[in-house]
């Protein structure tokens, strides 16, 4: 849609045209940040439902993870490195997609052991593990499909 409005070069003589052939309307434009926002806070919520769900009686590890949550949530959109090494862990459940465990615990700890060597000195085991649990509840939201064509 984007680039299709990016590459229109001929005249336009009135509003609605321009709109129409130029432009994105603020109902459009609201409706393309809703698919991204919708996709992000879902899996961060579900990611909080998680932690909560799972370490419910150990508040010191709660604590941990809900402050790694945050970490990772403010990083993601920024550094380069989170970045990189959520499209590793992307990749890595690509291509393992059929031989991965049942559980979402077994995965973190998988994935955590073949990524190891990857993860930065900077960002902590804690923070490893969110930006998987992260990483795999957007997957299962659909956010990394590859669009076939």
């Amino acid at each position: 849609m984007i680039s299709d409005k990016a590459c229109y070069e001929l005249d336009i003589r009135t509003y609605e045209e321009l709109l129409s052939k130029k432009g994105i309307s603020k109902v459009e434009f609201l409706s393309i940040l809703e698919k991204y926002v919708d996709n992000t806070d879902n899996a961060v919520l579900k990611t909080q439902e998680y932690i909560e769900k799972h370490y419910s009686d150990k508040f010191k590890t709660r604590l941990e993870l809900n402050k790694a949550l945050k970490q990772i949530i403010l990083d993601l959109p920024k550094n380069k490195i989170t970045k990189m090494l959520e499209q590793k862990i992307v990749d890595y459940i690509f291509v393992n997609l059929e031989s991965l465990p049942d559980t979402e615990e077994e995965i973190i700890e998988l994935i955590q052991a073949a990524l190891i060597e990857k993860k930065p000195l900077e960002m902590n085991d804690s923070e490893f593990k969110i930006l998987i649990l992260v990483t795999l509840k957007r997957f299962e939201e659909g956010f990394y499909e590859k669009s076939v064509s």
